[in-house]
């Protein structure tokens, strides 16, 4: 009996996951379907646009080293994107807050300086 009620329960758990069932999988489908449009745009930066000469590969470690160990940061602004071309530096992505944006903006700008810097981070809502 007590196989049973354990094989019942491990079979709800796995359905409800994989089935993706409203109110029960804590994990929602991600809807980027606003970022893929905008990215999709010939004008828009993507993160493969990446220059490649030395200066803009040190300009762009140096940022993302400085995002990575402010651990006051969340993962989201940790990871936004850094894309530094002719030694302008494009920040993008979602953030918590305003407060991220800003940190993350005055980081860049004290390493490329701040008429370097394009802050096109979105605050996450």
């Amino acid at each position: 009996m007590a196989k049973k009620l354990i094989f019942i329960m491990v079979m709800f758990i796995l359905a409800a996951f994989l089935g993706n069932i409203q109110g029960v999988c804590l994990a929602q489908p991600a809807d980027n379907t606003k970022i893929n449009k905008r990215d999709s745009d010939p004008t828009e930066l993507t993160a493969d646009q990446q220059g490649q000469t030395k200066e803009d590969i040190e300009i762009t470690r140096e940022i993302r080293q400085a995002v990575v160990n402010d651990e006051s940061l969340s993962i989201n602004a940790q990871n936004v994107k850094i894309i530094t071309i002719d030694r302008v530096v494009t920040l993008k992505g979602p953030v918590e807050s305003e407060e991220e944006k800003m940190a993350i903006e005055e980081k860049a700008a004290q390493i490329a300086g701040k008429e370097n810097v394009r802050n096109e981070i979105e605050i996450a809502q």
